[in-house]
This record gives structure tokens, sequence and C-alpha cells, in this order.
């Protein structure tokens, strides 16, 4: 940052955003009309960062198996313009407060969303049935984050975290 030429201690900038986010939102809505009903609630959060790697050193070695894009294009000598920290095959590489170790943590997500269907009285009456709703409902439908390449939830602390399972339901409620 001191535009020397040389990587040093003297490239450092204050960090503004932290992992606790500044901005932390919610929206639920619902709406009936003529025997349907919608309801749902997105989340989210803005103004925040993570760290999903912690603080891990980028050693290959000690993690395993490795996704394919974290790989490509590292920095190297050869590469200079490399997007990402030289993949080491021991600690003594680390991208720890590099600027890439952080990133964008805003997302919305919708949370839950439910349809539903209840039929008109005269239809279900006869079966001795006073109310009979047909639904579906999901959980975690979708999210728009920074975090798609990971396969991480973007509130996660780390990328041993998976994200939350996606759950869609079907179901019938009938009242007698």
């Amino acid at each position: 940052m001191n535009n020397d030429g040389v990587i040093s201690s003297l490239d450092r900038v204050r960090q503004d955003l932290t992992t606790s986010p500044q901005i932390v939102f919610g929206l639920n809505f619902s709406a009936d009309y003529r025997g349907f009903d919608l309801s749902g609630n997105f989340q989210g959060q803005a103004r925040a960062i993570a760290r999903p790697f912690g603080t891990f050193a980028f050693d290959v070695a000690q993690w395993g198996n490795v996704q394919k894009w974290l790989l490509e294009d590292g920095w190297s000598f050869e590469n200079t313009d490399g997007s990402k920290p030289v993949p080491a095959l021991s600690s003594t590489y680390s991208f720890g407060n590099t600027t890439w170790a952080y990133w964008n943590a805003n997302f919305v997500r919708l949370k839950n969303l439910q349809l539903g269907y209840t039929l008109p009285t005269r239809w279900t009456s006869n079966l001795g049935i006073s109310n009979l709703r047909l639904y579906a409902s999901g959980f975690n439908i979708f999210s728009i984050d920074k975090f798609k390449e990971l396969s991480v939830d973007p509130e996660a602390t780390d990328i041993r975290t998976l994200p939350p399972d996606r759950v869609i339901n079907l179901g019938i409620s009938m009242k007698f």
C-alpha cells in the first residue's frame, strides 16, 4: 500500500469490517387470495466479513483433498498476478491476515416459504371435513452470497461447517 514495490508490514491497512455483521435484517410476508395463501421469511446480513479458512496455513499436504478451484491461479514466480496465495506443502506459508483470507459475508436467504390452498367447504362438507388445506413448504430455499464455490454457509465460522439443509415438505391439513 505504500507503493515501494516491496510487500512488507508497511503495506497493511485497517479492515473496517468484522465477522460480526453491522446490519442484520429480516422480512416476513404473507398473503391470502381466494383460498390460496403464501407466506415466507427472508433473512440476511450486511457489512460483515468472514474467515472461512480460519487461521489455517495454506498447506495442501495437511488439508488432504482440496477443491480444484482453490489450487487454480495461485501466486507463483511464473504467475505473479495470481489471485490466490501460493499453495504449499508445509506450514511455512500462511495467508493469515491477507485480504484473500477475508471473504464478503453479506447474504440474503429465503429461509422459509409456504404455499397453500384451502378447498371450498362446499367440496369437503359432504365428506365430513370442515376444512381441507393442501400445502407445500420449504426451508433454506436459496441464498444469495459469495460462498457458492466453497459450499459453506455464509454465517459459518470456518470452511468445515456445512450449509444448512434444504427441506421441502408436502402436506395436508384437515379439520373434522
